[in-house]
């Protein structure tokens, strides 16, 4: 049983593909490839470009996502505030935008300090200053040394989980005292 063909269409035209690369001996690849369709012109001359590739597909670019601030105890509000201010800077958003991502981001006790203030901030710097001064404040540092002189190891807490909390307040009490300095601090206390 044959198969019967097909008839050609009047305005079928043969194609020749041809790369846009300067090297003539450069590999053809998808996103650059085009057919030169030949019109019924007896000197065989090319009557226009049509692309017959799909075009390149678009870029998508994972980029971090802004984490969250809750305001918790031993949650770091200078990293938020970094890293805020680092995607201000790529996006480059105006103050009044950072302002208003950075608010998105707010969580539990950071987010109903914010909701509870008479003005909302409406600049990246109010916010920054009210963030600072209700959960960094000066005199917290204080608190945290004496935390950390005073933590004992509990009855129930295995060791590593008692080192990870004393890693923890040492680097709240004394965020500036380089590591080794810090680290030597935390041997002591760990032996006392």
């Amino acid at each position: 049983m044959e198969v019967p063909r097909q008839p050609k269409r009047p305005d079928a035209r043969p194609a020749v593909p041809i790369c846009l690369d300067a090297r003539p001996d450069a590999p053809i690849p998808r996103q650059r490839h085009r057919e030169v369709l030949l019109d019924d012109d007896p000197y065989g001359m090319p009557v226009g470009p049509r692309y017959t590739a799909r075009p390149a597909p678009l870029m998508q670019h994972r980029l971090a996502k802004l984490d969250v601030f809750k305001g918790k105890i031993g949650e770091k509000l200078d990293d938020f505030i970094f890293q805020v201010e680092e995607f201000a800077t790529f996006h480059e958003w105006d103050p009044m935008e950072t302002c208003r991502k950075a608010r998105t981001h707010l969580r539990g006790v950071a987010l109903a300090y914010i909701r509870r203030t008479p003005l909302p901030p409406q600049d990246w710097t109010e916010l920054k200053t009210l963030l600072t001064r209700r959960f960094q404040p000066r005199n917290l540092t204080a608190a945290y040394k004496a935390q950390f002189r005073t933590r004992k190891r509990q009855r129930s807490e295995d060791i590593p989980t008692y080192i990870d909390a004393l890693q923890k307040l040492a680097e709240m009490a004394w965020p500036l005292l380089d590591p080794i300095a810090r680290d030597e601090m935390l041997a002591d206390q760990f032996l006392n």
